[in-house]
């Protein structure tokens, strides 16, 4: 799951850098792609290339990233490297945004990212959480609700959207305090919702029935 949460991340990256304000790195994600060790921008540039032949925006994303890194000729990215480079690219995509004056996301990235599958949106938001729950970055929290905005609303309750949790309609033993506060990250056809709570609290997702949620 996770190589499809990356591929999105990858296409948001490369239509935001070549369509909406801020069309340069940023020093941030110049950091990261010259800070990489020996063996990772094969990986990195890899997973960029696999997306490249159908994709105008990926591909001129690939070349650019292209002359800012070098990669060792002969290797090639192992079939697990999707999961170690999700947050790199949150994190980069996170900094561009946030470089514009608008701090959105332009058109085309809503679109890799809308319509995220109950997978892919628990992935991607425990993995982005983490950045704000362990080191408060801002700009991934921004990106956090760029994305939860980009989500199809089609019940009561939405991606994004502040809850409360009622304790005495929840079975059995869970992992929060129940008078926190949670955001909602997806809502399922099956009469439950995932939720994650304020990020200064935790970032674990847990699902809960949706009778048992309520607007905060």
């Amino acid at each position: 799951m996770t190589k499809s949460v990356v591929d999105r991340l990858i296409k948001a990256l490369a239509a935001q850098l070549n369509t909406g304000e801020t069309v340069v790195f940023t020093p941030e994600t110049l950091d990261h792609l010259h800070g990489m060790n020996p063996g990772q921008p094969v990986e990195f540039l890899d997973m960029i290339r696999a997306l490249a032949s159908d994709d105008q925006h990926v591909e001129k994303l690939l070349h650019r990233m292209s002359d800012e890194i070098a990669a060792e000729v002969g290797l090639s990215a192992p079939s697990s490297a999707a999961h170690q480079w999700l947050g790199t690219f949150i994190s980069i995509l996170a900094e561009q945004v946030g470089a514009s004056r608008t701090a959105a996301l332009v058109p085309d990235a809503v679109a890799a990212l809308t319509g995220l599958s109950r997978a892919e949106a628990c992935e991607f938001f425990a993995e982005a959480g983490s950045f704000v729950h362990y080191d408060r970055d801002q700009r991934v929290l921004d990106l956090i609700r760029n994305v939860a905005r980009s989500q199809p609303r089609e019940a009561r309750l939405g991606p994004g959207d502040r809850v409360k949790l009622t304790p005495d309609l929840v079975p059995g033993p869970h992992l929060f305090d129940p008078d926190w506060h949670f955001f909602v990250v997806f809502v399922g056809d099956d009469g439950t919702v995932d939720v994650q709570p304020e990020l200064v609290m935790e970032c674990t997702i847990q699902r809960f029935p949706t009778s048992a949620l309520t607007r905060a």
